[in-house]
């Protein structure tokens, strides 16, 4: 396999100085922020998200998970919140 030699037309030199920061800055950082914010938001909604019983599950585990989401949208804010700092306190291993 033959490798190119040439020298990389002055133009490049720009894209990687001008549109590689601003490529990062307005498509990168978004996203990372978006992936960001979406952790803290699943541990406070759990029953927002699909889960395997929504697709595979029988009529009884439907109808169950129907039941767990329904006790979640009466905790409002707060009380999803105070459950989700409350689970993480007790999933947290002692020394």
């Amino acid at each position: 396999m033959e490798v190119n030699r040439e020298r990389l037309p002055w133009y490049t030199r720009l894209f990687y100085l001008i549109v590689m920061p601003f490529g990062l800055l307005f498509i990168v950082m978004p996203f990372s922020l978006l992936a960001l914010l979406s952790i803290p938001y699943f541990s406070v909604f759990p029953d927002h998200h699909a889960h395997p019983h929504d697709y595979k599950g029988t009529p009884e585990q439907r109808q169950r998970l129907r039941n767990w989401r329904a006790g979640f949208r009466s905790l409002g804010l707060t009380g999803s919140i105070r459950r989700a700092m409350k689970l993480a306190r007790r999933n947290r291993k002692p020394k």
